[in-house]
């Protein structure tokens, strides 16, 4: 398949579910895990990441008791109360005066926020930044197939209790990848070598460590070079990020380019046969028939139950 075609059936994707992708991109951009150029280009640098953002405006600041009391004024209503008083440090200051009354000491209260500040800083980055690329992929990879993304699927490592595992074996290759960046090349080399363990994931969440890494080493032998072309023909959209300050990145170029990169993996998949890989209807519908086969006991059961109360209506219809 002509790279042009590709480009015309990510063209698709992307038209699809725009909306849908446009919030996962944006919320990557914000939470700092993906896309962070742009973030550059709208000259956000104080603000790379929320636990960037509120380590700097309310946590360092209220450690040294500058944050002003009325920052954003006063407003009636006890849901203003609350917004108040945490945006304007008040919140984080009262519960510090109150470790150090329990501690008899300032400063060892300042150690101990010190410590919860980098044990949060650092399950939000393993936990939901690292997390969120997979999350990513694995709906614009549906999209490829399927004409809705239902909202719950955001949550769906959750459901199958894998999120820890993912995060795991994330932080595996985020330690790799950090360690050869020190050397000339090697960072190059192995964020290509290690370029389809988000992908890999996003269809197999239970896969080992070793054969995440393994299988994405092999499928990746001999494309490597073709990988980056694929990314190189897109430079254009990186021009163009440059000259509208980003807003093109928000509003298309980034989902783009992700929708472009899973037809990549797809056909890497299809020539890489693996039996680890078995998600098939990942990648192409089920008939209706293995689908009345296969849920022929919950059908029954919703229409017997009533068949016009399990509809879905309004607001849900949409979404499902």
């Amino acid at each position: 398949m002509k790279l042009s075609e590709i480009k015309k059936n990510a063209h698709k994707n992307v038209k699809t579910h725009y909306a849908t992708y446009l919030v996962l991109c944006l919320a990557a951009v914000l939470m700092g895990s993906e896309f962070s150029s742009t973030l550059s280009l709208l000259k956000q640098d104080n603000a790379k990441s929320v636990s960037g953002l509120l380590m700097h405006s309310s946590f360092v600041k209220s450690m040294t008791f500058l944050l002003p009391e009325d920052v954003f004024g006063t407003t009636n209503g006890v849901f203003a109360h609350v917004v108040n008083g945490i945006t304007s440090g008040s919140f984080v200051k009262t519960l510090f005066l109150g470790l150090s009354t329990i501690v008899h000491s300032k400063d060892i209260a300042g150690i101990c926020f010190v410590v919860m500040g980098l044990c949060i800083s650092v399950f939000y980055k393993v936990y939901i930044v690292n997390v969120l690329p997979v999350i990513n992929r694995r709906l614009f990879l549906e999209g490829r197939v399927y004409a809705k993304l239902p909202l719950d699927r955001l949550v769906y490592l959750m459901r199958i209790r894998k999120q820890m595992h993912v995060a795991f074996v994330k932080l595996v290759k985020s330690i790799i990848l950090t360690i050869m960046n020190f050397t000339v090349v090697g960072g190059v080399y192995f964020y290509y070598v290690y370029f389809l363990v988000d992908y890999i994931l996003a269809e197999n969440p239970t896969i080992s460590l070793k054969d995440a890494l393994s299988l994405s080493r092999n499928m990746m032998k001999g494309h490597k070079l073709e990988c980056f072309k694929w990314q190189f023909s897109m430079a254009g959209w990186y021009i163009l990020d440059v000259c509208t300050f980003g807003i093109s990145a928000i509003f298309y170029s980034n989902m783009y380019r992700m929708a472009v990169m899973s037809e990549f993996y797809t056909l890497r998949r299809k020539e890489f046969q693996s039996a680890i890989l078995n998600d098939t209807y990942l990648f192409e519908k089920p008939s209706s028939a293995l689908m009345r086969n296969t849920y022929s006991d919950v059908i029954a059961a919703l229409n017997a139950k009533n068949p016009i109360e399990n509809a879905y209506m309004g607001v849900k219809k949409i979404l499902v």
